[in-house]
Protein backbone atom coordinates (compact mmCIF):
# COMPACT_ATOMS: atom_id res chain seq x y z
CA UNK A 1 0.00 0.00 0.00
CA UNK A 2 1.21 3.86 -0.67
CA UNK A 3 -0.03 6.18 1.27
CA UNK A 4 0.15 9.87 0.08
CA UNK A 5 -0.87 13.42 0.24
CA UNK A 6 -0.38 15.88 -2.27
CA UNK A 7 -2.06 19.54 -2.49
CA UNK A 8 -1.70 20.64 -6.01
CA UNK A 9 -0.99 17.44 -7.63
CA UNK A 10 3.09 16.54 -7.60
CA UNK A 11 2.90 14.41 -4.65
CA UNK A 12 -0.36 12.69 -6.32
CA UNK A 13 1.48 11.62 -9.35
CA UNK A 14 4.35 10.35 -7.73
CA UNK A 15 2.41 8.37 -5.40
CA UNK A 16 0.54 7.10 -8.87
CA UNK A 17 3.22 6.62 -10.82
CA UNK A 18 5.07 4.56 -7.98
CA UNK A 19 1.93 2.38 -7.61
CA UNK A 20 2.04 1.65 -11.72
CA UNK A 21 5.52 0.61 -11.51
CA UNK A 22 5.26 -1.52 -8.74
CA UNK A 23 2.12 -2.85 -8.95
CA UNK A 24 0.33 -1.46 -5.89
CA UNK A 25 -2.62 0.58 -4.35
CA UNK A 26 -1.96 4.25 -4.08
CA UNK A 27 -4.65 5.74 -1.26
CA UNK A 28 -5.04 9.80 -0.54
CA UNK A 29 -4.60 10.04 2.92
CA UNK A 30 -7.26 12.69 4.15
CA UNK A 31 -9.99 9.65 2.31
CA UNK A 32 -8.01 7.01 4.22
CA UNK A 33 -8.43 9.27 7.45
CA UNK A 34 -12.09 9.47 6.90
CA UNK A 35 -12.75 5.84 6.81
CA UNK A 36 -11.04 4.57 9.48
CA UNK A 37 -11.95 4.16 13.09
CA UNK A 38 -9.35 2.31 14.15
CA UNK A 39 -5.59 2.14 13.74
CA UNK A 40 -4.02 0.73 11.00
CA UNK A 41 -2.11 -2.44 11.74
CA UNK A 42 0.08 -3.98 8.59
CA UNK A 43 1.23 -7.66 9.79
CA UNK A 44 1.25 -9.47 6.78
CA UNK A 45 4.53 -8.41 4.95
CA UNK A 46 3.16 -6.35 2.61
CA UNK A 47 5.55 -3.64 1.24
CA UNK A 48 4.33 -0.13 2.64
CA UNK A 49 5.08 3.37 1.05
CA UNK A 50 4.62 7.25 1.70
CA UNK A 51 4.99 9.59 -0.66
CA UNK A 52 4.46 13.19 0.68
CA UNK A 53 5.44 17.24 -0.30
CA UNK A 54 8.05 19.00 2.08
CA UNK A 55 6.40 22.01 4.32
CA UNK A 56 8.88 24.57 4.83
CA UNK A 57 11.47 21.13 5.68
CA UNK A 58 9.14 18.99 7.44
CA UNK A 59 6.73 16.49 6.50
CA UNK A 60 2.81 18.50 6.49
CA UNK A 61 1.29 17.72 9.75
CA UNK A 62 -1.49 15.36 8.21
CA UNK A 63 1.19 13.00 7.49
CA UNK A 64 2.37 13.01 10.70
CA UNK A 65 -0.88 12.68 12.49
CA UNK A 66 -2.03 10.08 9.93
CA UNK A 67 1.40 7.90 10.63
CA UNK A 68 1.04 8.04 14.13
CA UNK A 69 -1.59 5.40 13.74
CA UNK A 70 -0.40 3.33 11.22
CA UNK A 71 1.56 0.47 12.75
CA UNK A 72 3.73 -1.77 10.30
CA UNK A 73 5.30 -5.45 11.53
CA UNK A 74 9.30 -5.23 10.79
CA UNK A 75 8.60 -7.94 7.93
CA UNK A 76 7.39 -5.08 5.70
CA UNK A 77 9.83 -3.38 3.57
CA UNK A 78 8.79 0.31 4.28
CA UNK A 79 9.92 3.21 2.53
CA UNK A 80 9.22 6.98 1.99
CA UNK A 81 8.99 9.07 -1.70
CA UNK A 82 9.56 13.17 -0.83
CA UNK A 83 8.53 16.25 -3.22
CA UNK A 84 10.14 19.20 -2.75
CA UNK A 85 11.18 22.24 -4.90
CA UNK A 86 14.86 21.98 -4.50
CA UNK A 87 15.81 20.44 -0.70
CA UNK A 88 14.04 18.63 1.88
CA UNK A 89 16.46 19.44 4.93
CA UNK A 90 15.69 16.59 7.55
CA UNK A 91 12.33 15.84 7.23
CA UNK A 92 12.90 12.15 7.11
CA UNK A 93 14.80 12.45 10.19
CA UNK A 94 11.32 14.28 11.25
CA UNK A 95 8.98 11.19 9.55
CA UNK A 96 11.23 8.80 12.01
CA UNK A 97 9.56 10.17 14.77
CA UNK A 98 6.30 8.02 13.14
CA UNK A 99 7.57 5.75 10.21
CA UNK A 100 10.51 4.11 10.26
CA UNK A 101 11.79 3.41 6.56
CA UNK A 102 13.88 1.43 5.36
CA UNK A 103 14.39 3.69 2.20
CA UNK A 104 13.57 7.28 2.02
CA UNK A 105 14.15 9.60 -1.41
CA UNK A 106 12.96 13.07 -2.38
CA UNK A 107 11.97 14.36 -5.98
CA UNK A 108 12.60 17.64 -7.06
CA UNK A 109 9.19 19.13 -8.54
CA UNK A 110 8.05 22.30 -9.52
CA UNK A 111 7.71 25.07 -6.79
CA UNK A 112 3.74 25.89 -5.81
CA UNK A 113 4.26 27.66 -2.45
CA UNK A 114 2.69 31.43 -3.61
CA UNK A 115 3.24 32.65 -0.09
CA UNK A 116 6.70 33.41 0.03
CA UNK A 117 7.63 32.59 -4.12
CA UNK A 118 7.05 32.59 -7.37
CA UNK A 119 6.44 29.62 -9.38
CA UNK A 120 8.82 28.03 -11.56
CA UNK A 121 9.16 29.23 -15.49
CA UNK A 122 7.52 27.33 -17.47
CA UNK A 123 11.04 25.45 -19.47
CA UNK A 124 12.54 24.99 -15.97
CA UNK A 125 9.04 23.48 -14.87
CA UNK A 126 8.91 21.15 -17.84
CA UNK A 127 12.87 20.31 -16.39
CA UNK A 128 11.84 19.45 -13.48
CA UNK A 129 8.99 17.10 -15.13
CA UNK A 130 10.98 14.94 -17.13
CA UNK A 131 13.61 14.49 -14.69
CA UNK A 132 11.33 13.00 -12.09
CA UNK A 133 9.62 10.90 -15.25
CA UNK A 134 12.84 9.24 -15.75
CA UNK A 135 13.24 9.15 -11.96
CA UNK A 136 10.42 7.37 -10.47
CA UNK A 137 11.43 3.82 -13.03
CA UNK A 138 14.68 3.75 -11.21
CA UNK A 139 13.11 4.35 -7.34
CA UNK A 140 10.64 1.58 -7.86
CA UNK A 141 13.19 -1.09 -9.34
CA UNK A 142 14.61 -0.46 -6.08
CA UNK A 143 12.08 -0.67 -4.00
CA UNK A 144 10.67 -3.84 -5.92
CA UNK A 145 14.31 -5.27 -4.78
CA UNK A 146 13.73 -4.32 -1.52
CA UNK A 147 17.34 -2.33 -1.50
CA UNK A 148 17.75 0.28 1.95
CA UNK A 149 19.11 3.48 -0.02
CA UNK A 150 18.78 7.26 1.16
CA UNK A 151 19.06 9.26 -1.46
CA UNK A 152 17.73 12.51 -0.45
CA UNK A 153 18.79 16.03 -1.30
CA UNK A 154 19.10 17.66 1.91
CA UNK A 155 20.80 21.01 0.97
CA UNK A 156 22.57 23.34 2.98
CA UNK A 157 22.12 24.33 6.28
CA UNK A 158 19.79 21.40 5.91
CA UNK A 159 19.46 20.91 10.48
CA UNK A 160 18.67 24.60 10.72
CA UNK A 161 16.10 24.71 8.06
CA UNK A 162 14.32 22.16 9.74
CA UNK A 163 14.51 23.05 13.09
CA UNK A 164 14.41 26.17 13.83
CA UNK A 165 13.03 27.84 10.52
CA UNK A 166 9.98 25.42 10.50
CA UNK A 167 9.03 26.52 13.86
CA UNK A 168 9.23 30.07 12.75
CA UNK A 169 6.94 29.16 9.25
CA UNK A 170 4.32 27.07 11.27
CA UNK A 171 4.15 30.31 13.67
CA UNK A 172 3.42 32.55 11.16
CA UNK A 173 2.61 31.35 7.73
CA UNK A 174 0.83 28.51 8.08
CA UNK A 175 -2.24 30.06 9.05
CA UNK A 176 -5.99 30.17 7.33
CA UNK A 177 -6.04 33.92 8.40
CA UNK A 178 -3.63 34.71 5.55
CA UNK A 179 -6.29 33.82 3.14
CA UNK A 180 -8.34 36.57 1.26
CA UNK A 181 -10.56 36.52 -1.65
CA UNK A 182 -10.93 39.74 -4.08
CA UNK A 183 -13.84 40.75 -5.99
CA UNK A 184 -12.69 38.60 -9.17
CA UNK A 185 -14.13 35.99 -7.36
CA UNK A 186 -17.12 34.03 -8.93
CA UNK A 187 -18.37 32.09 -6.21
CA UNK A 188 -17.65 28.70 -8.26
CA UNK A 189 -17.15 26.64 -5.21
CA UNK A 190 -13.73 25.26 -6.83
CA UNK A 191 -12.08 25.76 -3.39
CA UNK A 192 -14.44 24.43 -1.02
CA UNK A 193 -14.88 21.35 -3.37
CA UNK A 194 -10.70 20.67 -3.65
CA UNK A 195 -9.99 21.42 0.28
CA UNK A 196 -9.00 18.08 1.34
CA UNK A 197 -9.70 18.88 4.79
CA UNK A 198 -13.44 20.68 4.94
CA UNK A 199 -11.51 24.09 5.80
CA UNK A 200 -13.35 26.19 3.18
CA UNK A 201 -16.92 26.81 3.03
CA UNK A 202 -18.76 29.14 0.94
CA UNK A 203 -20.95 32.46 2.80
CA UNK A 204 -22.73 34.44 0.88
CA UNK A 205 -20.62 32.76 -2.40
CA UNK A 206 -17.68 33.47 -0.90
CA UNK A 207 -14.71 31.37 0.79
CA UNK A 208 -14.39 31.47 4.24
CA UNK A 209 -11.93 29.71 6.01
CA UNK A 210 -12.58 28.17 9.63
CA UNK A 211 -10.38 25.54 11.33
CA UNK A 212 -7.29 23.27 10.45
CA UNK A 213 -5.58 24.08 7.46
CA UNK A 214 -2.06 22.26 6.46
CA UNK A 215 -1.51 25.17 3.35
CA UNK A 216 -1.60 23.01 1.01
CA UNK A 217 -1.98 25.58 -1.81
CA UNK A 218 -4.64 23.54 -3.50
CA UNK A 219 -7.64 26.37 -3.20
CA UNK A 220 -5.35 28.92 -4.36
CA UNK A 221 -3.59 27.61 -7.23
CA UNK A 222 -6.79 25.57 -8.78
CA UNK A 223 -8.99 29.26 -8.28
CA UNK A 224 -9.52 29.57 -12.04
CA UNK A 225 -10.12 33.39 -11.91
CA UNK A 226 -7.03 33.93 -9.38
CA UNK A 227 -9.69 35.42 -6.52
CA UNK A 228 -7.79 33.79 -3.97
CA UNK A 229 -4.71 35.36 -2.40
CA UNK A 230 -2.43 34.55 0.23
CA UNK A 231 0.71 36.45 1.62
CA UNK A 232 2.41 37.95 -1.45
CA UNK A 233 1.03 36.01 -4.05
CA UNK A 234 -1.50 38.99 -6.10
CA UNK A 235 1.67 39.48 -8.54
CA UNK A 236 2.60 35.46 -8.41
CA UNK A 237 2.01 32.89 -10.89
CA UNK A 238 -0.04 29.26 -10.21
CA UNK A 239 0.71 25.86 -10.49
CA UNK A 240 -1.11 22.78 -10.61
CA UNK A 241 0.45 19.49 -11.97
CA UNK A 242 -0.12 18.97 -15.64
CA UNK A 243 -1.70 15.99 -15.24
CA UNK A 244 -3.71 15.80 -19.05
CA UNK A 245 -0.21 16.95 -20.61
CA UNK A 246 1.74 14.37 -18.57
CA UNK A 247 -0.09 11.64 -19.71
CA UNK A 248 -0.07 12.42 -23.11
CA UNK A 249 2.31 11.12 -25.82
CA UNK A 250 5.65 13.05 -25.74
CA UNK A 251 8.09 13.31 -27.93
CA UNK A 252 11.35 15.13 -28.04
CA UNK A 253 13.82 15.82 -31.06
CA UNK A 254 14.06 14.63 -34.45
CA UNK A 255 13.06 10.88 -33.50
CA UNK A 256 13.40 11.35 -29.86
CA UNK A 257 11.11 9.41 -27.37
CA UNK A 258 9.71 10.13 -23.55
CA UNK A 259 8.00 6.26 -23.05
CA UNK A 260 9.44 4.81 -20.22
CA UNK A 261 10.42 0.92 -19.93
CA UNK A 262 8.21 -0.92 -16.75
CA UNK A 263 11.62 -1.84 -15.36
CA UNK A 264 9.19 -4.20 -12.60
CA UNK A 265 7.12 -5.32 -14.90
CA UNK A 266 8.18 -6.02 -17.75
CA UNK A 267 12.30 -6.30 -17.29
CA UNK A 268 13.25 -7.72 -20.82
CA UNK A 269 11.86 -4.96 -22.81
CA UNK A 270 13.58 -3.75 -25.89
CA UNK A 271 12.75 0.29 -26.47
CA UNK A 272 12.40 0.54 -30.66
CA UNK A 273 13.12 3.86 -31.93
CA UNK A 274 10.81 5.60 -34.56
CA UNK A 275 9.77 1.91 -35.75
CA UNK A 276 13.20 2.44 -38.38
CA UNK A 277 15.79 -0.57 -39.18
CA UNK A 278 17.70 -1.42 -36.46
CA UNK A 279 21.04 0.18 -36.56
CA UNK A 280 24.38 0.28 -34.68
CA UNK A 281 22.88 3.10 -32.50
CA UNK A 282 20.19 0.60 -31.87
CA UNK A 283 22.15 -2.05 -30.91
CA UNK A 284 23.91 -0.18 -28.19
CA UNK A 285 20.52 0.70 -26.56
CA UNK A 286 19.06 -2.31 -26.70
CA UNK A 287 21.81 -4.28 -25.35
CA UNK A 288 22.70 -2.05 -22.48
CA UNK A 289 26.29 -2.59 -23.02
CA UNK A 290 29.10 -1.14 -21.17
CA UNK A 291 26.80 2.25 -21.13
CA UNK A 292 27.78 5.18 -18.51
CA UNK A 293 26.68 4.49 -15.34
CA UNK A 294 24.49 2.81 -13.66
CA UNK A 295 22.13 5.80 -12.64
CA UNK A 296 22.07 6.91 -16.48
CA UNK A 297 21.19 3.47 -17.63
CA UNK A 298 18.33 3.39 -15.31
CA UNK A 299 17.20 7.26 -16.28
CA UNK A 300 17.44 6.73 -20.10
CA UNK A 301 14.61 5.30 -21.10
CA UNK A 302 16.36 3.79 -24.52
CA UNK A 303 18.44 1.63 -22.44
CA UNK A 304 17.12 -1.49 -21.51
CA UNK A 305 15.40 -1.47 -18.17
CA UNK A 306 17.12 -4.34 -16.73
CA UNK A 307 15.31 -5.34 -12.84
CA UNK A 308 17.35 -4.39 -9.91
CA UNK A 309 19.10 -7.49 -8.97
CA UNK A 310 20.57 -7.14 -12.72
CA UNK A 311 21.45 -3.14 -12.66
CA UNK A 312 23.68 -3.96 -9.41
CA UNK A 313 26.27 -5.67 -11.49
CA UNK A 314 25.89 -2.99 -14.26
CA UNK A 315 29.50 -2.04 -15.91
CA UNK A 316 30.45 1.64 -14.85
CA UNK A 317 32.59 2.71 -17.16
CA UNK A 318 35.74 4.79 -16.33
CA UNK A 319 36.29 7.95 -17.47
CA UNK A 320 39.75 7.99 -20.03
CA UNK A 321 39.92 11.42 -21.73
CA UNK A 322 38.62 14.87 -20.75
CA UNK A 323 39.26 17.84 -23.35
CA UNK A 324 38.80 21.13 -22.58
CA UNK A 325 37.65 23.71 -24.86
CA UNK A 326 36.09 27.42 -24.37
CA UNK A 327 33.08 26.62 -22.37
CA UNK A 328 33.11 22.65 -23.41
CA UNK A 329 34.35 19.66 -21.54
CA UNK A 330 33.96 16.60 -23.50
CA UNK A 331 34.74 13.69 -21.29
CA UNK A 332 34.90 10.57 -23.10
CA UNK A 333 34.02 7.55 -21.27
CA UNK A 334 35.29 4.01 -22.00
CA UNK A 335 37.25 2.30 -24.67
CA UNK A 336 35.95 2.62 -28.28
CA UNK A 337 34.05 -0.77 -28.99
CA UNK A 338 32.98 -2.77 -32.18
CA UNK A 339 29.23 -3.36 -32.40
CA UNK A 340 27.35 -4.13 -35.80
CA UNK A 341 30.41 -3.03 -37.83
CA UNK A 342 30.37 0.23 -36.07
CA UNK A 343 33.02 1.93 -33.92
CA UNK A 344 31.39 3.25 -31.45
CA UNK A 345 32.45 5.67 -28.35
CA UNK A 346 30.41 7.27 -25.12
CA UNK A 347 30.37 11.10 -23.98
CA UNK A 348 29.76 13.14 -21.04
CA UNK A 349 29.57 16.69 -22.38
CA UNK A 350 29.25 19.92 -20.21
CA UNK A 351 28.22 23.30 -22.15
CA UNK A 352 28.55 27.14 -20.33
CA UNK A 353 26.23 29.91 -21.41
CA UNK A 354 26.59 30.71 -25.22
CA UNK A 355 28.54 27.37 -26.16
CA UNK A 356 27.98 24.86 -28.40
CA UNK A 357 29.21 21.35 -29.39
CA UNK A 358 28.90 20.00 -33.25
CA UNK A 359 28.27 16.67 -34.36
CA UNK A 360 30.12 15.16 -36.75
CA UNK A 361 28.05 14.71 -40.30
CA UNK A 362 28.94 11.33 -40.32
CA UNK A 363 28.22 9.75 -37.29
CA UNK A 364 24.41 8.33 -35.78
CA UNK A 365 24.00 9.32 -32.49
CA UNK A 366 21.48 8.74 -29.06
CA UNK A 367 21.90 11.90 -26.81
CA UNK A 368 20.07 11.72 -23.39
CA UNK A 369 19.84 15.98 -21.71
CA UNK A 370 21.03 14.79 -17.95
CA UNK A 371 20.69 18.26 -16.57
CA UNK A 372 20.12 21.75 -17.78
CA UNK A 373 18.16 22.61 -21.16
CA UNK A 374 19.53 23.46 -24.56
CA UNK A 375 18.50 23.51 -28.38
CA UNK A 376 19.62 21.42 -31.24
CA UNK A 377 19.85 22.83 -34.34
CA UNK A 378 18.76 21.75 -37.94
CA UNK A 379 20.87 21.57 -41.23
CA UNK A 380 18.04 23.82 -42.34
CA UNK A 381 18.19 26.56 -39.77
CA UNK A 382 15.33 24.92 -37.29
CA UNK A 383 15.99 24.62 -33.67
CA UNK A 384 14.45 22.12 -31.64
CA UNK A 385 14.36 22.51 -27.74
CA UNK A 386 16.25 19.51 -26.01
CA UNK A 387 15.68 19.58 -22.13
CA UNK A 388 16.48 17.78 -19.31
CA UNK A 389 15.51 13.96 -18.95
CA UNK A 390 15.04 14.49 -23.07
CA UNK A 391 16.34 11.55 -24.94
CA UNK A 392 17.51 12.65 -29.09
CA UNK A 393 18.21 9.67 -31.68
CA UNK A 394 19.55 11.71 -34.89
CA UNK A 395 22.31 11.31 -37.51
CA UNK A 396 24.88 14.20 -37.61
CA UNK A 397 23.66 14.89 -41.51
CA UNK A 398 19.86 16.11 -39.86
CA UNK A 399 21.29 18.32 -36.67
CA UNK A 400 24.54 20.34 -36.81
CA UNK A 401 24.86 21.05 -33.17
CA UNK A 402 23.76 21.46 -29.87
CA UNK A 403 23.95 25.08 -27.86
CA UNK A 404 23.27 26.39 -24.81
CA UNK A 405 21.58 29.07 -24.63
CA UNK A 406 20.64 29.34 -20.73
CA UNK A 407 22.45 30.71 -18.21
CA UNK A 408 22.99 27.88 -16.47
CA UNK A 409 25.38 24.51 -17.49
CA UNK A 410 24.22 22.13 -19.95
CA UNK A 411 24.93 18.55 -19.80
CA UNK A 412 24.37 15.49 -22.03
CA UNK A 413 25.53 11.85 -22.58
CA UNK A 414 25.82 10.81 -25.83
CA UNK A 415 26.87 7.40 -27.81
CA UNK A 416 28.41 7.89 -31.30
CA UNK A 417 28.51 5.38 -33.66
CA UNK A 418 30.25 5.91 -36.92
Amino acid sequence: MIYYFSGTGNSKYVAEQLAKYTDDTARFIPEVFDEIETDIVIDDGSPVGVVFPVYAWQPPAIVMEFLSHVHVSKKSFTYAVATCGSDAGKAFKVLASVFQCNSAYSVTMPENYVVLFNVDEPARVEEKLNVAEQRIPQIAAEICAHREIYDVEEGREAAFKTYLLNPLFSLFLMRASLFSVDSSCIGCGACETNCPFGTITLVAHKPVWEGKCQMCMSCISKCPVHAIQCGSSRKRGRYVFPEEARNAARTYGLHAHAAQANAVQQPSQKMQVSGQKETAAQKIVETGTAAFSLVEIVKSPFFKMADASELQNVYVARRTDDEMHDGIIVKTLGDMRQIAESSVSYKEIHLEQNSAYAFSQNAEYVSYAVKGSATLLHRDAAEVPFPAAAVAHFSGGTVCSVVNKSSSEFVMLVVEAL
